[in-house]
């Protein structure tokens, strides 16, 4: 399994990113549109920007943004990158096929919202059919009930699992949830909780655990950068492990004995 970091839009960020070997980088078009850097997009999935549009107070002209964000695809040959998803599903898909018809291949998201009504739910089954990555979306940051989210992620990966389709999740690392469901590949902007909201991770026997809570250090104090740096370094090791299980499981599928009937 692949945990992408999120939130590394800044030079700072991304420079401490690849500092302690980070392998999987999220990044957001809605903050990296009017930037320039060199980054390294084999190592970086490129997230449409679709919530943070979706909510900014400013308005945005939405043609021009997906019409840009095509563009910095394309200059950049961005590998990994996910469709510009909106409020409704009819202009959801409107954009994949946009970005198709551009010549691209987005990665389809599904929304937890688009679950919940009948009409929408089997979309999913659509996406896997003819996709070979489908995302997940609408559960980080919603006020869910636990209960919901597995009746919704169970769903979903019985779909993908028909079609052989991996699975996105954006925003999910719950220690419990990656060891139900199979995901290719998760993110999280939880490395930065420490000095943004006093949080204090460490990795312990294959799982990250929040230790307890301190007052929030202000970001870019001494306190603040230890404080980041530390979580930082025990998420990328709960990281490392997520691959390393992946690599272990292969190797056992391989030399498994099948047994005769």
């Amino acid at each position: 399994m692949r945990l992408y970091f999120a939130g590394a839009e800044n030079k700072i960020a991304y420079s401490n990113l690849e500092g302690v070997g980070v392998d999987f980088i999220l990044m957001s078009y809605y903050y990296l549109r009017n930037k320039k850097g060199h980054y390294n997009w084999n190592k970086i999935f490129l997230d449409s920007g679709g919530y943070s549009v979706r909510i900014s107070k400013k308005k945005i002209d939405r043609q021009k943004y997906i019409d840009g964000y095509i563009k910095f695809i394309k200059d950049n040959n961005v590998p990994v990158y996910a469709n510009l998803d909106m409020e409704t599903y009819e202009e959801t898909i409107q954009n994949q096929r946009y970005m198709e018809s551009k010549g691209l291949s987005p990665i389809p998201v599904y929304h937890y919202s688009e679950f919940r009504l009948k009409k929408y739910r089997t979309i999913i089954d659509d996406y896997c059919k003819k996709y070979p990555m489908v995302a997940l979306g609408g559960v980080a940051g919603a006020n869910i009930p636990k209960k919901n989210i597995r009746i919704y992620l169970s769903y979903c990966f019985g779909i993908a699992k028909k079609y052989g389709t991996k699975l996105h999740g954006f925003g999910i690392t719950d220690n419990k949830l990656l060891k139900i469901y199979p995901f290719f590949s998760v993110d999280s902007t939880s490395w930065q909780a420490g000095s943004r909201y006093g949080l204090f991770y460490q990795f312990i026997r294959g799982r990250i655990i929040q230790k307890n809570f301190f007052k929030k250090a202000r970001r870019g104090t001494t306190d603040g950068k230890v404080i980041d740096r530390w979580n930082l370094v025990q998420w990328n090791k709960f990281a490392k492990h997520l691959e390393e299980k992946d690599e272990i499981q292969k190797i056992k599928n391989k030399y498994v004995k099948t047994k005769r009937i």
